[in-house]
């Protein structure tokens, strides 16, 4: 009866853990054969991997991506060519897709978490409120991909509401507009 004692007093210890060992263990063990990209989306894979370097590294990259989208979407309507203007139509649904899939595998993940019921929440709220952002900014910069011409329009127009104006002497800035694809 003595070993029984021993164990009492370790704390609890899931079926999945060895004796001895503490509760580290993130997840129940997952089959090897199955596919890793499915065993992530599962919630197989560990929360801190899946939320550290397949939600926040690999979305921030995406963010960024947006984000010189997004500041460069004038030059690319007027000037880029219509291959290039698809392929960033094509990365921003490509971003929305990953966006999706690993929000849900952050859930999914946080779900079967065995540690801190704390990092667990947290990471369920994360994935919430970013899930949100994430599909009002593709929602954005696919609006800009799609309709380029009235987001150009939208910015002149911003641009507009502080024209004219004298830069020195001799150097006016006048109003500008947009006449078929020509900035005027």
């Amino acid at each position: 009866m003595r070993w029984d004692a021993s164990i009492q007093g370790m704390g609890d210890i899931h079926p999945c853990s060895e004796v001895g060992m503490s509760n580290m263990s993130d997840h129940h063990e997952p089959t090897k054969s199955v596919n890793f990209v499915v065993r992530l989306f599962r919630g197989d894979v560990s929360l801190p991997i899946t939320y550290w370097l397949f939600g926040y590294v690999a979305g921030l990259a995406f963010f960024l991506g947006f984000r010189i989208y997004e500041s460069n979407y004038a030059s690319v309507a007027l000037f880029g060519s219509t291959g290039l203007k698809r392929s960033l139509l094509l990365v921003s649904i490509v971003g929305t897709a990953y966006g999706a899939f690993i929000m849900i595998a952050i859930w999914r993940s946080a779900g079967k978490h065995r540690g801190s019921r704390l990092w667990s929440t947290v990471a369920r709220i994360t994935a919430f409120v970013a899930a949100l952002i994430w599909m009002a900014e593709a929602a954005s910069v696919f609006n800009q991909a799609v309709n380029s011409t009235a987001a150009i329009q939208e910015e002149l127009a911003l641009m507009n509401k502080s024209l004219p104006i004298m830069l020195d002497d001799v150097t006016r800035l006048d109003p500008v507009s947009l006449q078929s694809e020509d900035i005027h």
